[in-house]
C-alpha cells in the first residue's frame, strides 16, 4: 500500500506522498519504506509512483528522459510520458509477467501522478494512470482537485477547506499534508515515512519536506 495526497488549481499543485511500496515474499505480498518515490520532471513537474516498485525505476526512467530532451513545458511531458510509461511497464510486463502469474497473490497495482505548471495555458494541471491486474493501457483515473490515494475522507475534506482559503499559504497546506501522513501511517503500517512533499508553481518545483 502507498498513500499520496493531491490538491491542484489555477497556478499551484501539491503532491504529498509516502515512501511504501509493494513487494512479494513468501508468504504474501507486503510493504516496505525507505523507497523514494517522488521526483521532478524538468523544473515544473513532478512524477510519483504507488503500488509496483517497478514504479519507481520507470519514474527515474521518465525523468532521464525529461532531462536529457530539456523538456520544461507540462504540456510536453504530459504527451511523453504518457506514451513512455506504457511502454516501459509493458517492457517490465514482457520480462516478469510469468512470474506473476506463477505468483497470482503477489501485487498486481502500479499508478503513477503527474502534476505540473503548463506555461501556456498559466495553469496547473494533474493526472493518475493507474493499471490493474497488469493490464495496459494504462487508464487514466477521474480526479477532483483534491484527492486522497487510498481515499481517506476526511483528510479530504480538511484539505478542501484549506486548500480553498486564501489565508492558507503553501508552507501551511504542505504542513498539513505531512502531518495528515504521520497520522495515517499511525494507524496503518502498510503506509510509513519518510514522506515528500512538494509544490508546483509558476515560479518551479520546491519540496518541502524531502526523502532523507
Amino acid at each position: 500500500m502507498s498513500q499520496q495526497i493531491l490538491g491542484w488549481s489555477g497556478e499551484r499543485a501539491m503532491l504529498a506522498c509516502d515512501s511504501q511500496v509493494m513487494s512479494w515474499q513468501e508468504g504474501g505480498a507486503v510493504a516496505h519504506g525507505s523507497v523514494r518515490k517522488m521526483y521532478s520532471l524538468g523544473s515544473h513537474a513532478l512524477i510519483c509512483s504507488a503500488g509496483l516498485e517497478a514504479g519507481v525505476e520507470i519514474s527515474l526512467a521518465l525523468k532521464g528522459r525529461v532531462e536529457k530532451e530539456g523538456i520544461d513545458d507540462f504540456a510536453q511531458i504530459d504527451r511523453l510520458g504518457r506514451e513512455f510509461l506504457g511502454q516501459e511497464y509493458n517492457h517490465f510486463l514482457l520480462q516478469h509477467k510469468p512470474w506473476f502469474i506463477a505468483h497470482p497473490e503477489a501485487p498486481q497495482l502500479l499508478y503513477f501522478t503527474l502534476a505540473g505548471y503548463d506555461r501556456q495555458e498559466g495553469q496547473c494541471w494533474a493526472f493518475v494512470l493507474e493499471s490493474k491486474d497488469l493490464k495496459l493501457p494504462f487508464q487514466e483515473m477521474a480526479i477532483g482537485e483534491i484527492i486522497t490515494m487510498p481515499r481517506v475522507l476526511t483528510v479530504e475534506a480538511r484539505f478542501i477547506r484549506l486548500w480553498a482559503d486564501p489565508a492558507q499559504s503553501l508552507d501551511d497546506l504542505a504542513r498539513f499534508c505531512h502531518n495528515s501522513l504521520e497520522k495515517i501511517a499511525a494507524c496503518d503500517d502498510r503506509v510509513g515515512g519518510p514522506f515528500q512533499t512538494a509544490a508546483v508553481t509558476t515560479q518551479g518545483v520546491h519540496f518541502y519536506s524531502d526523502f532523507i
